[in-house]
């Protein structure tokens, strides 16, 4: 008790300092009013926490796991793994050429993963992420709805993956960083190199690249076959963001655009709306540039 009254008649005069000089209480309150600012950001985040709304908060409700990833090729340990190294497999039976126009090939895979689907590789804190993130759930939040040009040709739901990057992994210790491997996500492209290699050179060749001449480069890296300097470790120049889309309905395999079909790494415009309408168009495979499109063109 004694001590708990000593502590009180200290505090008790530090109040009657402060308010017998004057000096003193408006840089209190300077101090308070700029204490209040620089809070406010850290405040945002938090309630932006709560809402879903922050950052990467929208990437979060697809997030598929790289927890715990290993180093061995081909091994599937991860919920990433499988899913990768499925679509790895259907890829390679849809991208062969051959005329199919049955979904049967691929039915294991849809049943599991959907049909059709995006599936975005984001960096934390990263503000390209970010734009990608706000278009796609702008897009989400207006799905199909023509009021908001948002129609969506083949009236299938929304579905996403998420990759994390910039995922700190459990395991990230037992790894050194020989091929990026402290990187959960580096060692993610290591075990599932064969699909980025395999879907590089279709991508490469599909209408979007080809009539708006977009650059090479960042379909090398995504196929893991950038290598502009010795010291250069293509697991670790993989263009992140990037989103993709997979397509697995009839129609696209119909017109031969199945498989993992699409894929920017950027995501232009203005605003949420310019953006979300570009992902629209990439959704339906069209663009100002595709005259062979699976759909018609939304405006």
């Amino acid at each position: 008790m004694i001590v708990l009254k000593a502590i009180g008649a200290f505090f008790v005069r530090i109040w009657r300092w402060i308010k017998e000089t004057a000096w003193v209480q408006p840089l209190l309150i300077v101090g308070a009013i700029f204490a209040i600012i620089f809070s406010i950001p850290s405040i945002t985040r938090w309630a932006q926490s709560f809402s879903g709304s922050g950052s990467g908060q929208f990437y979060k409700q697809y997030d598929i796991s790289i927890n715990g990833e290993e180093y061995q090729l081909g091994e599937a340990v991860t919920d990433g793994d499988k899913l990768a190294q499925k679509l790895a497999e259907c890829n390679a039976i849809a991208y062969d050429g051959s005329t199919n126009d049955s979904t049967a090939p691929y039915q294991d895979f849809i049943n599991t993963y959907g049909e059709k689907f995006f599936v975005v590789f984001y960096k934390e804190n990263d503000s390209t992420s970010d734009n990608i993130e706000t278009g796609l759930k702008y897009l989400n939040d207006n799905w199909n709805k023509e009021a908001y040009a948002m129609k969506i040709s083949d009236g299938k739901p929304f579905k996403a993956y998420a990759f994390n990057t910039s995922y700190v992994s459990d395991n990230d210790a037992n790894y050194t960083l020989t091929l990026g491997g402290q990187s959960a996500f580096s060692r993610f492209l290591y075990v599932n190199s064969n699909l980025f290699e395999q879907a590089g050179p279709e991508l490469f060749q599909a209408p979007y690249r080809t009539r708006a001449s977009v650059a090479e480069s960042n379909y090398d890296k995504f196929a893991l076959n950038e290598t502009d300097s010795a010291s250069t470790n293509p697991l670790t120049n993989f263009p992140s963001p990037t989103v993709c889309l997979v397509d697995f309905t009839k129609e696209a395999i119909d017109q031969g655009r199945a498989g993992l079909s699409e894929v920017l790494f950027t995501v232009s415009g203005s605003g949420d709306i310019e953006r979300a309408k570009l992902l629209r168009d990439m959704w339906n495979h069209t663009d100002a540039y595709s005259v062979d499109n699976l759909f018609t063109k939304q405006g």
